[in-house]
């Protein structure tokens, strides 16, 4: 990370015409010397030590950006504090920069671990295997969900578009018969107490009036998890098969949609019409696939 920094800063020298310009290339060269010193010497035996030169290296950098009139002003959030708490970050340097996929979002650890300074073990132990994972999305709703005002599509995208209709793994989704109506998110996940919740089959009986949608949410949610599953195996079949390469494109097509689905992780509620129908399409089709005798085309879009 702080080579893209001297190199963006190195360019912004050059291209000065200030006054300063000779004195900010003297210190230009005091940082990259540091900056050879930490990656020749192999950081992880003194981190401490090489914390410090590179932060030295970047106090010389952001003298010498100031020295040549430039506006470029690195982030530094992306070098870790010398108050840091996570212990972690001695030997893990550099993990500020890496987003990660969890529970179907994009985790950025610079963000958490950073700016909110969230201690590793929050999600990570070694109890049983280092720096397992053993986050859950009761962990991230602690503090994700206080605010229950915050636009749920800020981090739910993949469930805004189930709902709301859009373009997700090339399936075109219309809109839920529920959206059409203008039901928003609040209305089924925010209780009585303004509390961010994960509703199920009570939600719709208080609004709808009748017992019997208790009865069409349990049916609804196992048609879904019953299609996923009979869909995964057909899947797991058909690599087994020998395709050509455009039944093999379109079961990959078929899997990415496939792991949008269970990533909404709704399993039908947020928009069960839609997800039957495609599952249910989506499964003949790849039924098909490696049969000659079948060449029955399903427009899966």
């Amino acid at each position: 990370m702080i080579n893209a920094v001297y190199q963006q800063a190195a360019q912004e020298v050059r291209q000065s015409r200030s006054d300063g310009r000779t004195k900010a290339e003297s210190l230009l060269e005091e940082a990259v010397f540091n900056i050879d010193v930490v990656e020749r010497g192999k950081s992880v035996h003194n981190m401490n030590y090489s914390q410090e030169l590179l932060s030295v290296s970047l106090d010389k950098i952001e003298e010498a950006l100031l020295l040549a009139g430039s506006s470029y002003k690195p982030d530094r959030t992306s070098f870790r504090p010398q108050n840091a708490q996570n212990a972690c970050l001695s030997c893990h340097s550099g993990i500020e920069e890496i987003k990660s996929p969890v529970f179907g979002l994009s985790f950025p650890h610079k963000s958490h671990v950073l700016i909110q300074n969230l201690a590793c073990a929050t999600c990570h132990s070694n109890a049983k295997k280092h720096g397992e994972f053993i986050g859950s999305k009761s962990t991230c709703a602690a503090c994700h969900h206080k605010d229950a005002k915050k636009d749920c599509a800020s981090c739910h995208e993949t469930q805004k578009i189930f709902y709301q209709g859009g373009t997700l793994a090339d399936m075109k989704i219309p809109k839920d018969i529920m959206a059409e109506a203008e039901t928003d998110c609040a209305a089924c996940h925010l209780n009585k107490q303004k509390q961010v919740v994960r509703p199920g089959a009570d939600s719709c009986v208080e609004c709808h009036g009748e017992e019997s949608y208790r009865k069409k949410f349990q049916e609804w949610r196992d048609s879904i998890k019953t299609l996923a599953q009979n869909l995964r195996a057909a899947l797991g079949d058909a690599r087994k098969a020998a395709l050509t390469d455009e039944q093999k494109s379109q079961a990959s097509a078929v899997q990415s949609a496939l792991t949008a689905i269970e990533q909404d992780g709704s399993l039908g509620i947020h928009n069960h019409a839609f997800m039957e129908d495609f599952l249910t399409r989506a499964l003949k089709k790849i039924k098909s696939l490696g049969t000659p005798s079948n060449n029955e085309q399903t427009d899966l879009h």
